[in-house]
Protein backbone atom coordinates (compact mmCIF):
# COMPACT_ATOMS: atom_id res chain seq x y z
CA UNK A 1 0.00 0.00 0.00
CA UNK A 2 1.98 2.95 -1.23
CA UNK A 3 1.27 5.97 0.93
CA UNK A 4 -0.53 3.96 3.59
CA UNK A 5 -4.19 4.16 4.51
CA UNK A 6 -6.36 7.02 5.68
CA UNK A 7 -6.27 7.05 9.51
CA UNK A 8 -10.00 6.33 9.82
CA UNK A 9 -9.71 3.35 7.48
CA UNK A 10 -6.72 1.90 9.35
CA UNK A 11 -8.60 2.21 12.64
CA UNK A 12 -11.75 0.63 11.14
CA UNK A 13 -9.75 -2.40 9.98
CA UNK A 14 -8.82 -3.16 13.59
CA UNK A 15 -12.45 -4.15 14.22
CA UNK A 16 -12.46 -6.74 11.43
CA UNK A 17 -12.90 -10.42 12.23
CA UNK A 18 -10.29 -11.19 9.57
CA UNK A 19 -6.82 -11.20 11.19
CA UNK A 20 -5.19 -10.25 7.87
CA UNK A 21 -7.22 -7.05 7.77
CA UNK A 22 -6.50 -6.30 11.44
CA UNK A 23 -2.79 -6.72 10.70
CA UNK A 24 -3.03 -4.24 7.80
CA UNK A 25 -4.80 -1.81 10.13
CA UNK A 26 -2.12 -2.26 12.79
CA UNK A 27 0.68 -1.66 10.27
CA UNK A 28 -0.92 1.58 9.08
CA UNK A 29 -2.16 3.10 12.34
CA UNK A 30 -0.37 6.27 13.43
CA UNK A 31 -0.53 9.02 16.04
CA UNK A 32 -2.84 8.95 19.03
CA UNK A 33 -4.86 6.05 17.64
CA UNK A 34 -1.67 3.98 17.49
CA UNK A 35 -0.77 4.98 21.04
CA UNK A 36 -4.21 3.90 22.28
CA UNK A 37 -4.85 0.78 20.21
CA UNK A 38 -1.57 -0.93 19.38
CA UNK A 39 -0.40 -1.89 22.89
CA UNK A 40 -3.67 -3.75 23.43
CA UNK A 41 -3.35 -5.52 20.08
CA UNK A 42 0.30 -6.36 20.70
CA UNK A 43 -0.57 -8.05 23.97
CA UNK A 44 -4.05 -9.48 23.52
CA UNK A 45 -5.08 -10.05 19.91
CA UNK A 46 -5.78 -13.75 19.30
CA UNK A 47 -3.82 -13.71 16.03
CA UNK A 48 0.00 -13.96 16.17
CA UNK A 49 0.18 -12.03 12.87
CA UNK A 50 -1.75 -9.10 14.36
CA UNK A 51 0.34 -9.12 17.54
CA UNK A 52 3.50 -9.06 15.41
CA UNK A 53 2.22 -6.23 13.19
CA UNK A 54 1.24 -4.16 16.22
CA UNK A 55 4.58 -4.80 17.94
CA UNK A 56 6.60 -3.91 14.85
CA UNK A 57 4.61 -0.70 14.34
CA UNK A 58 5.07 0.27 17.98
CA UNK A 59 8.81 -0.38 17.87
CA UNK A 60 9.17 1.54 14.60
CA UNK A 61 7.52 4.58 16.19
CA UNK A 62 10.78 5.19 18.06
CA UNK A 63 8.97 6.72 21.02
CA UNK A 64 9.00 5.78 24.69
CA UNK A 65 5.30 4.83 24.57
CA UNK A 66 5.95 2.80 21.43
CA UNK A 67 8.78 0.79 22.96
CA UNK A 68 6.89 0.31 26.24
CA UNK A 69 3.81 -0.81 24.30
CA UNK A 70 5.82 -3.33 22.32
CA UNK A 71 7.17 -5.04 25.43
CA UNK A 72 4.81 -7.54 27.06
CA UNK A 73 3.65 -6.62 30.55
Amino acid sequence: LDGGLAPARAKALLASEDPKLRAVGARNLRGLDAERELPRLARADPSPAVRLAATETLAAAGTVWGIEGAIPA
